[in-house]
């Protein structure tokens, strides 16, 4: 007959595993090893020394590579913050021209041209305190006529090349200037297919624009369409910001893109 196991019956571990749960946790005593404050995970030069090369490298990764990757990007940051600082543009000596609705040069040609009209500055205008010059690119969206309105506030641009939606949203918020007072008579002569006149309050008719149609550079110009999808024509159009001080770079650099 065999003898069936009385599972109600606790056997000498079941007492032990009882006893514990009934006292609860062991409570730590003040010599408890999180309470020593002087403890250190590290390791001294001579217990590192008894190390095998395999240890070392463990222990460089766990315990050192971590400050020096930091260390390593602080003195980065640095550098970078020194070397922008160090070359912020003066914007006295230098010409920016901004560029709105996807109109733009190719990398090669926007190069040449700051480039080119530097040297062409030199060689026409040996005054100029111009010894530099930028090309904004702006397309269309409100970020980024956010941007360029304080841009235009601060007088970072001193001209301005955009389509013809632009060029009449920007007449009408006296971001252009009369190129009476930028061109002289012969240059306006030279250019008269090429400007484009806006009627003031009073009817006149005022030059704010140049067409800029065969320059010397092409211009690379987004694709626009009708309603019906036929393309649109768009000739880039050419202003001088109304709060310029660099009138006189302004006009040159007229000339120059049909140098």
């Amino acid at each position: 007959m065999s003898k069936e196991k009385n599972n109600n019956i606790k056997t000498t571990e079941d007492e032990k595993d009882y006893t514990a749960r009934e006292k609860g946790p062991e409570k730590l005593t003040k010599d408890a090893l999180i309470y020593d404050t002087e403890r250190r995970d590290d390791i001294g030069g001579k217990e590192a020394s008894k190390l095998s090369s395999a240890d070392k490298f463990s222990y460089f990764k766990e315990y050192q590579l971590p400050y020096l990757l930091i260390t390593v990007g602080i003195i980065a940051l640095l550098l970078a913050s020194f070397k922008y600082f160090s070359h912020t543009r003066d914007t006295n000596k230098t010409f920016t021209c901004s560029m709105t609705n996807d109109i733009r040069y190719s990398d090669r040609d926007s190069s040449d041209v700051r480039k080119g009209f530097v040297n062409y500055l030199e060689e026409t205008r040996p005054d100029t305190k111009i010894n530099d010059m930028d090309i904004y690119l702006f397309s269309d969206s409100f970020i980024n006529e956010f941007k360029f309105t304080n841009l235009f506030n601060n007088q970072e641009f001193d001209a301005i090349v955009c389509n013809d939606t632009t060029f009449k949203s920007l007449v009408s918020e006296n971001y252009a200037m009369d190129l009476r007072a930028v061109l002289d008579f012969t240059q306006l002569a030279d250019f008269e297919s090429q400007i484009v006149y806006v009627l003031d309050e009073d009817g006149d008719s005022i030059p704010y624009g140049i067409l800029l149609e065969n320059t010397t550079k092409d211009f690379i110009i987004a694709n626009e369409y009708n309603d019906d999808g036929t393309a649109v024509t768009t000739v880039p159009i050419y202003i001088v910001c109304s709060n310029t001080t660099k009138i006189s770079e302004a006009a040159d650099f007229l000339e120059y893109l049909y140098k």
